[in-house]
């Protein structure tokens, strides 16, 4: 159950840190990053609470079918139990899964998609009073240092407004993305049309290819959402905030 908490925490918002800021504006900014993690762990305590409501149902439902003897759905409980556990936040649900695990399958994403909006919703409503501040304070003071902490704050803040992404091709460059099966891990597509250490191309606006070398590419697929890569149908990486300075 910690991997998969961990993997909860790809909803997570950029905090800011106000160390060594100007007097005037580190209050501002320590209060700004702590609404901000109270928003965060709204968002992964309502997900949280889903995923462990849908694998205890889950697990009743394969206890059922262990003793009914139905090998097709419970091969399909047993898949997407394993999809949940091995780090899959929303798996395609398997064709044989139960009626009425689709129903709770469809429930659980519902869950997932409200707290991402509430998330969203918050966050948006919270950068726009920040943001306010900020500009009210910026002319109040010609200090040139203060002037550059308070640029440097608006664009953490416009950083961590994420997506969606709708055409990769204009979007992608530039980004940082991190990984659903190890969630310590982030990449970056560079405006240099490198992914590590692999030239990357879009072809089109929900394409991007990975050229592992001469000979050897591999298409990956954005997402409905606009935040995820698809890697073989199945989500690899997120859409992530721009790292910290």
């Amino acid at each position: 159950m910690k991997t998969i908490l961990s993997l909860l925490l790809l909803t997570a918002l950029l905090p800011l840190c106000a160390e060594d800021l100007d007097p005037r504006l580190a209050p501002m900014a320590d209060t700004y990053s702590k609404q901000v993690k109270a928003i965060t762990d709204r968002s992964v305590t309502a997900k949280s609470k889903a995923l462990e409501s849908f694998l205890a149902e889950l697990k009743e439902s394969e206890a059922k079918a262990t003793k009914g003897g139905n090998v097709k759905e419970l091969a399909a409980i047993k898949k997407e139990i394993a999809d949940l556990e091995k780090g899959l936040a929303l798996p395609v649900p398997p064709l044989d899964l139960p009626k009425l695990m689709e129903s709770r399958h469809k429930t659980y994403v519902k869950a997932f998609e409200n707290a991402d909006a509430a998330a969203a919703r918050d966050k948006k409503q919270l950068d726009e009073k920040y943001l306010a501040a900020l500009a009210k304070l910026q002319p109040a003071s010609s200090d040139a240092a203060l002037a550059a902490q308070i640029e440097d704050q608006k664009k953490r803040v416009l950083s961590g407004n994420l997506g969606p992404m709708t055409d990769l091709q204009t979007q992608l460059a530039g980004t940082r993305w991190q990984m659903v099966k190890d969630p310590s891990k982030f990449e970056v597509f560079t405006k240099e049309g490198r992914y590590v250490h692999w030239k990357y191309t879009t072809p089109d606006p929900q394409t991007v290819i990975i050229h592992w070398d001469a000979k050897s590419s591999e298409a990956w697929k954005l997402a409905k959402d606009g935040k995820t890569l698809l890697r073989n149908g199945q989500p690899d990486m997120m859409l992530a905030p721009a790292a910290p300075k």
